[in-house]
């Protein structure tokens, strides 16, 4: 609950920013869709997936400040044997933890941009962000308890951007870009299902976006 009422004050503050920011600076949305693609961890693969990022900031000269929420959810790849599938669970202590997991991460980032102008209608950016995921674990086919299983872990994240950036008109911009997000490793403890589960080293989500900006 602390948390999530530190997130909500720091999503109040950058849009009480953007509302009384004076001339200088530019108020903007954009909203972004693409593609993530999640690398090996921990020995275990993911399955890629699709993500979604809206954005609210300001920009002043050429940088801009911005406050991310996003949602990526994925999975880790399927063991090719159903019956070894079946028992390759959180559980398993044969090197295959984690296995038959759904990861549901919802960010919550403050991100720092730079623009590079190349031309009148083209740019380029790079950035850079910290902040909150809420990351809700679903376990299927959990030979110990029989059923679904559910669990919710809050964790640091940072992450890194660079892109291009076409100007339609004085409002409308389109962009495509690369995010390299990485969240910090989730622990465990015996409170979550009484029983000791090892920590899960989180994959680097390595994302393709394609995105439309609309400058105040």
């Amino acid at each position: 609950m602390k948390v999530s009422t530190k997130v909500i004050g720091l999503f109040v503050g950058v849009c009480a920013s953007c509302l009384h920011a004076d001339n200088a600076f530019h108020k903007y949305v954009e909203l972004k869709s693409g593609y993530c693609v999640p690398q090996k961890a921990d020995g275990v693969s993911y399955k890629s997936a699709p993500l979604l990022n809206g954005e609210i900031g300001i920009q002043y000269d050429n940088w801009r400040l911005g406050f991310q929420l996003g949602i990526i959810q994925y999975e880790n790849k399927e063991v090719a044997d159903r019956a070894a599938r079946h028992h390759a669970t959180i559980f398993n202590h044969d090197g295959d933890d984690h296995q038959n997991a759904r990861f549901t991460a919802l960010s919550s980032m403050l991100n720092v941009y730079y623009d590079f102008r190349l031309q009148d209608q083209v740019s380029l950016y790079v950035g850079a962000g910290c902040g909150l995921v809420r990351l809700k674990y679903h376990f299927y086919d959990n030979n110990v308890f029989n059923a679904n299983s559910d669990l919710v872990k809050h964790a640091f994240a940072c992450q890194v951007m660079a892109g291009v950036c076409y100007e339609l008109s004085s409002n409308w911009s389109l962009t495509m870009g690369y995010r390299c997000m990485k969240t910090e490793t989730v622990t465990f403890s015996h409170d979550d299902w009484n029983a000791a589960i090892q920590p899960l080293k989180t994959p680097y989500m390595h994302s393709l976006e394609f995105g439309l900006r609309y400058q105040f």
